[in-house]
């Protein structure tokens, strides 16, 4: 039975180290270090304690005494550090005297360590097996009397430093004092009973008390939060706050107010705490009231009078909540902003009065601050916007203007920040009327010697002598646009490449930062693009509109003949329309119909992202560009048909004898080292004369063309055929062995026989000769090769006209 009881006494002396454990990492995680250290010699004392009673022999008794006087000596000052901690007294403690604290124990330790040579800390040790269960008996030396003198005073100390504490606290903040005082005392009981032998076995319940002890502290720190913050430092913060501090409960009732709120509201001058309701002592400070009883009010500013003087506060009105989120109180914090509010009057005046300063002035002005919103203008400013200034005020560029001049002004403005120094600039404005007007800018950064605090702006319209200027720079970009178009004439045989150049010169005679395009009507009447400026060139590829749909800007093509100016394009209904390559929408546009023969052959459109951006001069211009990209087509048409008729054969469609042996020329005498082997063939086209004297010659024609279409059928595309007289014709051939390309000749022959040619009521058989020369093989001349060729075709229509016969 006893062993039992000896064994369930261990356990619970186990179970309180765990506890202590818990306690101590809590208490580590919420940063509190010297409570976890405070509880570390418990702990060991506990721990130890826990093996001796379990001990069955002597030796092993006085190994666990020795690790449990590791905590037993060290508990004391440990606690004693806890209390001066919680209480702030340590502040007033030197570190040295602190220091001093551990000398007693440091020696206690030793002592007890090395006993059995001098038996200062005990005289003997012996277990006594007649209690309830058996423990150690020890015969106390001078050293132990030492010890426990030393903890008794140091124990005491702390007790007075708390109760003292508690004494002089606040309300909200004693019973977390009275808790750690009854934690405090009930271990030294407990000593005391066990020196003095009051209980009639002999058994040290230190240990058990201590978990008692840890028990209520546990308590304490769920209850009270105890860990939060240290009561003692709150009383000082509370009491040395120059903020009026006001404390209450759920029913408004006064429960503590500072010094500082004494002088704020006198009424708290005849009161003590705990005796009235707030809403009773303060009937006079009604917005007080109504900030207590009202959250919405909360941060308010108040005033109160004393002495004929009015002061400002800042009110602030905080809950305070139990774990539960129960509330038990509020906190009313006054804060003194007298001085601020007087400043800030001060500044208002003077502000009013430069606000109408700069009202006076005639030219726009603003001021931003360092994070780009804008905080002040003149009325000139708004203005000339067309807003109001509280749709300015307050705002930055991007909830202003648009996205691209946003990105204008942003970046002068960082520049002029980096640099650090005044900045006058040209830029574009959007004036009230929807119109872009050109604007001289001179800003000014605002630094107080160290940091930029923002800039000020003044603006000065300067559209008309803009615009003089601008018409002076067209007519000499016109000059240079005019002579650069007549050289590309001779200098493109690309019809869309000269457009290109037209389209790019007449963008830089209106505006180089312009869109523009020209579109071409198909045989399908629909309008695509085939040069552009300004736009994603795969997106413009791809643009087709109905010729319909483009004359509903010309009302129905009412206004075909001439150009239109088209303005607030975005907000058009039924408008196909191809953003900028940079994204922006299109707001305007001139549109020029391009007129050849008297028919409609396209249009020339130049296109800005900027409302009402076309005037009268550039109507002018468009008007004379539209004519010359009229005349440009028109001559190179007739230059493409003179090019056509100086290489084709008009009859046929097949190259003519002089560009086919120019091409065969450059081939030849390419220096490539890679040149490649091909065959050279000569055809006769057979009974030519008989079908011309039997017939007529158009259907003599008609059999040309019908030999000539299939000859270009046999060809690859790296091939090409030409004619050489009225029945002769000479082909290359590529990539083709000559057996390959004999069995191509006699299919096609083949072919003839079975689809005899329909002539003037009459089926006609078209038959045809050929000879084939391989080069280099034949000859690398081409005289040679021509002359193989046709000995080789003569020699095959020899053959025919045997089997034939």
């Amino acid at each position: 039975m006893f062993l039992n009881l000896n064994n369930y006494f261990s356990l619970i002396l186990l179970i309180s180290t765990l506890v202590l454990m818990y306690i101590g990492y809590f208490a580590w995680k919420k940063g509190k270090g010297y409570v976890c250290i405070s509880l570390i010699p418990v702990l060991i004392y506990t721990f130890g304690y826990a093996f001796e009673i379990l001990s069955g022999n002597i030796e092993w008794v006085k190994f666990w005494i020795k690790v449990e006087y590791l905590g037993i000596a060290f508990l004391p000052i440990m606690w004693l550090i806890f209390v001066l901690k919680f209480s702030s007294f340590e502040e007033n403690l030197k570190k040295r005297c602190l220091v001093l604290l551990y000398i007693i124990p440091i020696i206690t330790v030793v002592l007890n360590y090395t006993n059995d040579f001098h038996h200062l800390f005990y005289k003997n040790l012996y277990i006594n097996n007649h209690g309830i269960f058996s423990i150690v008996e020890i015969v106390k030396g001078p050293w132990y009397w030492v010890n426990i003198a030393y903890a008794y005073v140091v124990m005491l100390s702390g007790l007075l430093i708390l109760v003292l504490s508690c004494v002089n606290s606040i309300s909200i903040i004693r019973k977390q004092i009275i808790f750690l005082i009854i934690a405090w005392i009930i271990p030294w009981t407990s000593n005391i009973i066990y020196m003095a032998k009051l209980l009639p076995f002999n058994i040290d319940l230190c240990p058990l008390t201590f978990s008692i002890s840890e028990i209520i502290f546990c308590y304490a720190v769920l209850r009270f939060k105890l860990l939060k913050i240290t009561p003692i430092a709150l009383e000082k913060v509370f009491w040395n706050m120059q903020d009026g501090v006001i404390i209450l409960d759920p029913e408004n009732n006064i429960v503590n107010f500072n010094d500082a709120s004494k002088n704020i509201i006198s009424e708290l001058k005849y009161i003590d705490a705990g005796d009235k309701k707030i809403d009773d002592v303060l009937k006079k400070h009604k917005d007080i009231i109504t900030v207590i009883n009202d959250d919405s009010y909360n941060d308010s500013l108040i005033s109160i009078k004393n002495k004929e003087q009015t002061k400002y506060y800042k009110i602030n009105n905080s809950k305070i909540y139990e774990n539960d989120n129960e509330v038990i109180g509020k906190i009313i914090i006054l804060n003194d902003v007298t001085e601020i509010e007087l400043q800030r009057k001060r500044l208002s005046d003077n502000l009013n009065f430069l606000q109408t300063l700069i009202d006076a002035i005639p030219n726009p002005i603003y001021s931003k601050d360092e994070y780009g919103v804008y905080n002040m203008c003149n009325s000139a400013f708004t203005e000339y916007l067309g807003i109001k200034k509280e749709e300015l005020i307050g705002n930055p560029n991007y909830k202003i203007f648009e996205k691209g001049l946003v990105e204008v002004y942003d970046e002068t403005s960082r520049d002029l920040i980096n640099e650090q120094k005044n900045k006058v600039y040209e830029s574009k404005l959007m004036h009230k009327d929807g119109t872009s007007h050109d604007v001289l800018i001179s800003k000014s950064v605002i630094s107080d010697g160290n940091d930029d605090k923002g800039l000020v702006g003044v603006i000065i319209d300067i559209t008309e002598s803009k615009k003089n200027e601008a018409n002076v720079k067209k007519l000499s970009k016109f000059k240079e646009a005019m002579l650069k178009i007549g050289y590309s004439f001779n200098e493109n045989s690309n019809i869309n490449d000269l457009l290109q150049v037209i389209l790019e010169e007449v963008i830089n005679c209106v505006d180089r930062k312009s869109s523009g395009s020209v579109l071409l009507l198909d045989e399908d009447k629909n309008l695509k693009i085939i040069a552009t400026k300004g736009y994603d060139l795969e997106e413009a590829k791809s643009f087709v509109i109905k010729l319909e749909e483009h004359f509903s800007w010309f009302n129905n093509g009412e206004n075909i003949d001439k150009t239109v100016i088209f303005n607030d394009i975005d907000k058009m209904n039924g408008i196909l329309m191809l953003d900028t390559e940079t994204g922006e929408k299109i707001k305007s546009s001139a549109s020029s119909p391009i007129i050849i023969d008297d028919k409609l052959y396209g249009f020339l459109n130049i296109d800005s992202i900027y409302n009402n951006f076309f005037g009268e001069d550039d109507l002018e211009l468009l008007e004379y560009m539209r004519n010359q990209v009229s005349i440009a087509i028109t001559k190179h048409k007739l230059y493409e048909k003179t090019i056509y008729l100086s290489r084709y054969d008009r009859l046929t469609s097949v190259y003519n004898r002089s560009y086919f042996e120019e091409l065969l020329n450059n081939i030849i005498y390419d220096d490539a080292k890679d040149k490649k082997d091909f065959l050279v063939v000569v055809f006769d086209l057979n009974e030519l004369k008989f079908v011309n004297d039997n017939y007529g010659h158009l259907a003599g024609d008609g059999l040309i063309k019908v030999f000539s279409r299939g000859l270009v059928d046999l060809c690859e595309p790296c091939d090409f055929v030409g004619r050489f007289g009225g029945d002769e014709f000479v082909g290359v051939f590529f990539n083709v062995d000559e057996q390959s390309l004999v069995s191509r000749f006699e299919e096609l022959l083949e072919s003839f026989k079975v689809n005899p040619v329909c002539l003037d009521k009459n089926d006609v058989i078209c038959s045809y000769s050929y000879g084939i020369a391989n080069y280099p093989q034949d000859g690398i001349e081409f005289d040679q090769l021509i002359k193989v060729a046709d000995k080789h075709m003569y020699e095959y229509k020899n053959i025919a006209k045997a089997v034939w016969m």
